[in-house]
């Protein structure tokens, strides 16, 4: 689904079907993706993870939360797609989480690994209520996740 996102000329076309609400959190992703990776530069992740986690008061019932992260991973991944600046795995998922806890969702940012043609590969996304969500296309199912959340705490 997320790799037809990268046309190029189909940016416009996304932006006509998004509704009101992901147009605004489109905007809010799109110029946070690139803070989010200049401050995975500037700082250590556990530091801006905790930055990027100040306390938010959490209401949103699981219902309501899986629906909201799928919006956000779908506002997120268009955003990398046609944003300012390159963005893998980490910063969408950074910007996924920050944009969820703003809109009152508990959410968590998970690492996991897989072996791919003999290497190591590293990928991350976030945990919404109980299921997973990619803002790359991955499919999640061929990473083992390491044991705790890297950022956000359960509420």
């Amino acid at each position: 689904m997320l790799k037809e996102l990268r046309h190029p000329r189909r940016g416009l076309q996304q932006w006509g079907r998004l509704s009101a609400s992901e147009q605004r959190l489109f905007l809010r992703a799109l110029f946070l993706l690139p803070l989010i990776k200049l401050g995975l530069r500037l700082f250590s992740f556990s530091k801006l993870a905790q930055m990027l986690d100040v306390e938010r008061t959490i209401v949103t019932a699981a219902h309501d939360a899986r629906l909201k992260a799928k919006q956000v991973v779908k506002v997120v991944a268009i955003a990398a797609n046609h944003g300012f600046v390159e963005a893998n795995c980490l910063p969408r998922s950074l910007t996924a989480h920050w944009l969820l806890r703003g809109l009152g969702v508990a959410s968590e940012v998970r690492f996991g690994g897989a072996n791919r043609e003999s290497q190591f590969e590293a990928h991350a996304w976030i945990e919404c209520a109980g299921e997973a969500f990619d803002v790359t296309g991955n499919d999640l199912e061929q990473f083992a996740p390491f044991d705790a959340p890297v950022a956000g705490r359960p509420q």
